[in-house]
């Protein structure tokens, strides 16, 4: 009776919708921002450890290697350079966790609000979606938008914190190496920009085809009994193959792309790494600078790329959160049925249960129209009827699943749509069909 259907829009997202979906996936981080304030911390003091190592490890060289200097007196900057290590592997480790942390608590009110607004969707919604569709939405979409607030998230406010913290302390030891370093870094943000428009239509529409995948199958393994009974087994697995290569196809154009950018934006780093190298080798040469400070400086070159090039890594987490946000605001998004008066009924013996030429009709097409009848107290009747004629679409409406698009059903003369629904429903039983299979061993 019903026809299930999903979204198959497979064509690339407007502007205006990728800004709704970045304005939405913003607004769902107002709920943990005391740990990402926490994570600005923790990556700030590690920026500091990093930058602190770096000069440890140049001072170590410089008067081992030029000054001569001995163990005993290296010794202080040993133990430092081992302190400013676990200062920094601590402050990594504590931002990775607060990170995780508030993605969990993220994923886990997204998913109490997704099955708060299906109830309240109620059942004429769900019967017009794809249980698999929803499954998915709740499983593989949530858990994007948990690597989105967990991974990028953080790491795009370290690739903007940590490199100008770098560029601050690097100008007044050598402002030739920093300003190589200012001009070459927008390459990386600019390429990120350029690769992902591309990126996020693919990856966008290999959500689609996994929600899609997903779906299918789920309801193959739902049916699978009634499909045995058709003889449709071998034709629904091609199915589900040629959807599955599809899905396939779509990852492997995905990760072509994730690994060219990677390629390019790790080429840029390492030119400009070069380039700064080169620079302090000259100026070495001729006696322009002093070894310590051009150690420094080329130490740094690294780790001013580093955020940039992680930020180019975890850029695939954002492109799947835009691409599952799709579904998941089509569920928050989806009308709510109007709301209804809530009258208590009046009696505790019922009377009379009349269906006055109701009718109704689902998205797909598939309709009851004009049903009358009347049920007297003591007195039991029985709707027969072919599969699909409409008996479990009447049980529906008689329990107040669905609402009548026509006519009216009757409880002793009071409308139902004006009753309370959750009284009604602790008046009235269902004992849904079942079928038990005894199980035979054979030996």
């Amino acid at each position: 009776m019903t026809e299930k259907n999903t979204r198959a829009r497979t064509g690339p997202a407007s502007a205006a919708e990728l800004k709704v979906a970045s304005r939405w996936l913003a607004s769902l981080a107002r709920g943990v921002r005391g740990a990402f304030n926490l994570t600005l911390v923790m990556a700030g003091l590690g920026a500091a450890a990093t930058i602190w190592q770096c000069w440890l490890l140049a001072r170590l060289i410089d008067g081992a290697a030029l000054r001569g200097e001995a163990l005993s007196q290296l010794a202080p900057y040993l133990w430092l350079l081992g302190l400013a290590i676990v200062l920094r592997a601590a402050c990594d480790t504590l931002r990775q966790g607060l990170g995780f942390e508030a993605a969990a608590r993220i994923r886990q009110d997204l998913r109490s609000l997704l099955l708060t607004r299906i109830a309240a969707l109620g059942p004429a919604w769900a019967t017009s979606q794809r249980s698999g569709a929803i499954a998915s939405t709740l499983g593989e979409s949530v858990e994007a938008i948990e690597a989105y607030f967990s991974a990028y998230l953080p790491q795009r406010i370290i690739a903007a914190l940590v490199p100008l913290a770098i560029l601050v302390v690097i100008y007044p030891f050598d402002w030739v190496s920093g300003t190589i370093l200012l001009v070459t870094a927008p390459t990386v943000p600019v390429f990120m920009i350029v690769v992902g428009k591309g990126a996020e239509a693919l990856n966008r529409r290999q959500w689609q085809r996994l929600t899609l995948m997903g779906a299918h199958f789920f309801d193959v393994v739902v049916g699978l009994t009634t499909l045995r009974q058709a003889g449709a087994v071998k034709r629904q697995a091609a199915i589900v193959a040629s959807i599955s290569e599809s899905y396939r196809h779509a990852t492997m154009q995905v990760l072509r792309v994730a690994f060219l950018s990677s390629l390019v934006l790790e080429f840029f780093a390492t030119i400009a790494t070069a380039m700064v190298a080169v620079y302090v080798g000259f100026r070495l040469f001729y006696g322009d600078m002093a070894f310590l400070p051009g150690l420094f400086a080329l130490l740094l070159a690294p780790e001013f790329f580093r955020p940039l090039r992680d930020m180019g890594q975890h850029y695939h987490a954002r492109m799947e959160a835009i691409g599952a946000t799709e579904q998941l605001l089509a569920i928050l998004d989806a009308p709510l049925p109007p709301e209804r008066p809530n009258h208590p009924l009046a009696s505790a013996d019922l009377q009379e249960i009349r269906f006055e030429n109701v009718g109704f009709t689902f998205e797909g097409g598939a309709s009851i129209t004009d049903i009358s009848f009347s049920l007297q107290r003591g007195r039991t009747l029985a709707l027969v009827g072919a599969s699909g004629a409409g008996k479990t679409t009447i049980a529906r409406l008689l329990l107040g699943l669905l609402q009548p698009l026509t006519g009216r059903i009757l409880i002793d003369g009071v409308d139902l749509a004006e009753l309370d629904r959750a009284d009604w429903q602790r008046r009235t039983g269902w004992l849904p069909q079942r079928r038990r299979f005894r199980r035979h061993d054979r030996r």
